[in-house]
């Protein structure tokens, strides 16, 4: 990910920091690609009833990542004033961060439909 934001979006070199924990930055970024799954909510917090997961490389020894294990370092410590961004390429990853809303493309696009349509017709 750090060649990729250097090498093609030209990125310098400094201002990129590979963190194990919290920045007192203004802006912070989270990348992971790789596997993603589901298992039972057992605490009860998931509307579905399913937690989202990452399986990083070891998962098959050291177990997933559960979402709730996601949330607690990563998004209930940022303070206002500090962006997250974050980008899952995984399966069931549009929920693994617990969020209290999420994003619905198909209804931003009916929306966005809806209104283009009424701006074109008289």
């Amino acid at each position: 990910m750090r060649d990729l934001l250097v090498e093609q979006f030209h990125y310098p070199i400094e201002s990129i920091l590979i963190l194990a924990g919290r920045s007192a930055w203004g802006l912070i970024g989270f990348y992971f690609s790789g596997h993603g799954l589901r298992q039972r909510d057992l605490n009860g917090d998931e509307v579905d009833g399913f937690d989202e997961t990452i399986c990083p490389a070891d998962f098959q020894t050291n177990g997933m990542i559960f979402d709730d294990d996601i949330n607690e370092p990563i998004v209930r410590p940022l303070i206002p004033g500090v962006t997250l961004h974050a980008i899952f390429d995984s399966c069931h990853s549009g929920t693994v961060l617990d969020l209290p809303y999420a994003y619905n493309i198909s209804t931003i696009l009916q929306v966005l439909f809806i209104s283009s349509r009424n701006i074109l017709t008289p």
